[in-house]
């Protein structure tokens, strides 16, 4: 059984798995595995797959173990961990016994699912991001006062941060100061249903999808994948809407009614648009 877990353990080796005659010697012809995605590759699939595969030189295997099911049958079973690619996923391999040796006839391998949102956020951090610390990123990033820029974040990205989205907003407007104008892109995702592909929507829905949807009101219609932290700044007093139903931007500051004077409908995001103003004033 030792030898078996021995070519499990080799199967899974960055050397064997770029030596596409290696692993094809530890297939059997009938293999099948069922992937992390659900996908169900056959030997010549996974063959050619394996030529193409990213390196797992990061790659750390864990225990492994192996059972006797019956007489030339034993299955293994291990752990495999990828910090920057599929995380912890647990492996199990079926190995029979044939007239050429030991044989892998099935694999499967199943994700173990890892942090996300706020806890993913507190896992990777020793302490809590400040306010303090986004300015202090800020002015190391060239963001001095009275600058023009325009914020594209990740909330979560930065961190689990005191104060959410208002500590960062508040961030930014610290480093500009009253003579910076802060812009933000404020897409609602708002178009015809016949566009839809994220997900789409059946045909015979388009029509009462046209007839019910609330108008577009800058001051409510919520963004979509802008995340917290524009939100929140498009909600600010004094912040001034571009007014695209769809594609729109939001500014604060001495120059922000300039900036977003000019958005037109169908050339959203070319010259007559706050995008080309923006770059135009070098935000």
């Amino acid at each position: 059984m030792d030898s078996v877990v021995a070519l499990e353990r080799e199967l899974l080796d960055p050397a064997c798995r770029v030596d596409s005659d290696r692993v094809a010697t530890l297939l059997a012809n009938d293999f099948v595995e069922i992937g992390k995605s659900g996908r169900v590759w056959n030997r010549d699939d996974l063959l050619a797959a394996l030529a193409g595969e990213a390196s797992m030189d990061a790659t750390t295997i864990g225990s492994m173990t192996g059972q006797q099911i019956a007489a030339g049958l034993v299955v293994v079973r291990s752990t495999t961990h990828h910090d920057d690619g599929p995380g912890t996923v647990h492996r199990t391999g079926w190995w029979r016994q044939t007239t050429s040796g030991w044989r892998c006839w099935f694999h499967q391998a199943t994700g173990v699912p890892g942090s996300a949102g706020e806890a993913a956020a507190v896992a990777r951090l020793d302490r809590p991001v400040i306010q303090a610390d986004v300015e202090t990123s800020l002015r190391a990033a060239g963001v001095t006062p009275g600058s023009t820029v325009i914020v594209h974040c990740s909330l979560s990205a930065l961190g689990w941060v005191v104060g959410n989205a208002v500590a960062v907003v508040r961030a930014v407007r610290s480093v500009v100061g009253d003579e910076g104008t802060v812009a933000m892109p404020a897409q609602t995702g708002l178009s015809d249903p016949s566009h839809w592909q994220a997900p789409p929507v059946p045909e015979g829905w388009w029509a009462s999808i046209r007839a019910n949807w609330p108008a577009f009101d800058p001051m409510s219609t919520p963004l979509r994948g802008m995340g917290a932290v524009a939100e929140c700044f498009a909600r600010l007093p004094g912040v001034v809407h571009s007014g695209h139903p769809a594609v729109g931007f939001v500014a604060q500051g001495p120059c922000a009614t300039e900036l977003m004077s000019s958005h037109d409908l169908e050339d959203c995001l070319g010259d007559r648009s706050p995008l080309a103003s923006l770059e135009a004033v070098g935000a």
